[in-house]
């Protein structure tokens, strides 16, 4: 890579690394014995940063959002790795995205204030190139919103510009989700990462300008 290297990612067999970069380009390595790396793969296609990296949580599929506001799919044909798609209904820089537990939805957080919450339109997972729009969440962070991440729980943590951390669950009557709470003051200056544990999904932690560290316990019914 020839520039800033924005992220890095492990597939979920831990035997793939992606890695994204500044000059626009995702590369895919491949473990080789112990501590050796080939890269397999060089994907180009994004036309600014591209600021983020996540593989599927059960499909070989690696997702990657870019300052050029669009999130790209790429799959293995042939020995390369190709986009087979790419999802542009943001306006604005994607800084992040996260999949829920079993994979069937993502959703994605822009500097145009939005979450997107994305479904695969084929469940079966025949066509992983058709993705569609489940929800807009809109008009709860002020700026730009930088992380999000989901929790085994379904519970959707966004994290921004504003200070802010908000918390999202899926409505079981509407099947959308609803904003249950919002920390307005979270840090005192931009909130740049939000993260649940693995082991306890009611386990909170963000990180943010002001220099610290905060873990949050989340107290459901």
């Amino acid at each position: 890579m020839k520039n800033e290297v924005k992220g890095v990612a492990w597939d979920s067999a831990g035997l793939l690394l992606a890695s994204c970069s500044r000059d626009k380009t995702v590369w895919i390595w491949e473990m080789e014995g112990d501590n050796e790396f080939e890269c397999v793969s060089v994907c180009t296609g994004h036309t600014q940063d591209v600021k983020t990296v996540k593989w599927h949580p059960t499909k070989e599929l690696l997702f990657s959002a870019s300052y050029d506001d669009s999130i790209k799919i790429w799959r293995e044909e042939e020995d390369d790795w190709y986009c087979v798609t790419t999802l542009t209904e943001h306006s604005k820089t994607v800084w992040d995205i996260a999949f829920n537990q079993n994979g069937d939805k993502l959703a994605s957080v822009s500097g145009d204030k939005k979450i997107i919450i994305w479904e695969i339109s084929d469940p079966t997972f025949e066509n992983v190139s058709e993705w569609r729009v489940y929800q807009n969440l809109e008009n709860c962070h002020e700026r730009d919103i930088y992380s999000v991440d989901w929790s085994s729980l379904n519970i959707l943590a966004t994290g921004g510009g504003d200070d802010s951390i908000c918390l999202w669950t899926m409505n079981p009557i509407t099947l959308k989700y609803e904003l249950v709470y919002k920390y307005s003051k979270a840090h005192s200056n931009d909130v740049n990462c939000v993260a649940w544990n693995p082991k306890d999904p009611k386990l909170l932690v963000s990180c943010g300008d002001d220099n610290v560290i905060n873990i949050w316990k989340i107290q459901t019914n």
